[in-house]
């Protein structure tokens, strides 16, 4: 896992988080409630969503210092079955630019460009970028979304805010996270 001293020192307080599966239970109650459009995408989101709340993980949560709310957040999970991550960018890649419902039951558009993955990565690393429209709210919430997958394990590192998110500092973020990650996963 990432440490505070990985972000930028000093700007970041890091969290584990004590039952990482309520992220990824909201989003499916919310899928279930109001199902994804169009067909096919209710299907496959259901199933990487109830993938990922069957299997072993853990995830830390890193806030920036200052004011609540402001500057970019990083969650990242480590899932112990890279099949459950697989199914999770497949879900990602399919429902690209789809109406879903988001965990807090909102309607939301969303829009998935990938990015081209940062250099001196493993094979196995996808990265995405997420621009999320919240149609009731009229506001606006940037995601990137990072995965890899080493052996039997996977790896999600994302970053969400309400305004910009470099995506050079995502990057470097992203290869320190993978770079740990292939490290413990194989046993290094």
């Amino acid at each position: 896992m990432l440490t505070a001293s990985d972000l930028l020192p000093g700007a970041y307080i890091s969290t584990p988080l004590t039952d990482p599966y309520v992220p990824i239970d909201q989003e499916l109650k919310g899928e279930q409630a109001k199902p994804s459009s169009p067909e096919g995408c209710h299907e496959l989101r259901l199933d990487a969503l109830t993938g990922l709340s069957k299997v072993p993980l853990s995830a830390m949560l890193f806030q920036p210092y200052g004011a609540a709310g402001s500057g970019v957040q990083y969650t990242q999970m480590v899932v112990h079955d890279s099949n459950a991550v697989a199914r999770q960018v497949t879900s990602t890649e399919t429902c690209a630019d789809r109406w879903l419902t988001d965990s807090r039951g909102r309607n939301t558009a969303r829009r998935v460009t990938p990015l081209p993955e940062p250099s001196s990565m493993p094979d196995s690393a996808r990265v995405f970028l997420w621009h999320t429209w919240q149609d009731d709210a009229g506001s606006v919430e940037r995601r990137i979304d990072g995965y890899a997958l080493v052996g039997n394990m996977g790896m999600h590192l994302f970053a969400t805010s309400s305004g910009e998110i470099e995506i050079k500092e995502f990057e470097s973020v992203f290869r320190k996270a993978v770079n740990r990650f292939a490290e413990a996963s194989s046993g290094r």
